[in-house]
């Protein structure tokens, strides 16, 4: 719900700002939730979108503080951490590429990187791929990304698994969300 100006930090007085609501309802159900909401406290609800740069900002934090340990917990149902990048469209026959990390290979390659290293899970994955498939990453566009504990579009749907309270902060991964949505 939105009731800043200009979204920045000062509120009017007498408004709340709250940065994120996640629904999980029927699509019928959920726009009702929304209009009464809209009705009840005079506000605005707004579907959440992030840009390239934002979905990168959440996925390379949340999956820092996920996989940047050494020994993590057994995964009841380890699942890769998924990433979906689209072409540009100037390619006609090719729309998406999707890359598979195995749990153990992102914790690796997070333990692994140089002290003082600030080149994230991302980078990492997508320096690795772009030597061995000989694919320009820097001219994708990362779409979708997933790991056991969640999983965010640039179209705004989130889907958080029960996983995330054994492997990283509710509270900061809707945090990291609220900081880079529009």
């Amino acid at each position: 719900m939105d009731q800043v100006h200009d979204n920045r930090a000062q509120a009017s007085v007498g408004f709340t700002h709250f940065s994120i609501v996640f629904l999980k309802t029927p699509a019928m159900l959920g726009q009702l939730v929304i209009q009464w909401l809209e009705r009840k406290f005079d506000c605005r609800i707004c579907r959440l979108s992030l840009q390239t740069y934002e979905l990168r900002k959440v996925v390379n934090s949340s999956l820092e503080a996920t996989y940047n340990h050494a020994q993590g917990r057994e995964d009841k149902r380890p699942r890769p951490i998924e990433l979906h990048y689209a072409f540009p469209q100037t390619i006609a026959d090719l729309r998406f590429v999707s890359v598979s990390v195995s749990p153990e290979d992102a914790r690796q390659l997070l333990v692994s990187r140089v002290d003082g290293a600030t080149a994230g899970l991302l980078e990492g994955v997508e320096a690795h791929c772009s030597e061995s498939m000989k694919v320009d990453f820097e001219r994708l566009r990362l779409t979708r990304a997933g790991c056991s504990s969640w999983f965010i579009a640039t179209e705004g749907k989130v889907k958080i698994f029960p996983d995330i309270a054994d492997k990283h902060s509710l509270q900061e991964f809707i945090q990291a969300i609220a900081r880079c949505g529009t």
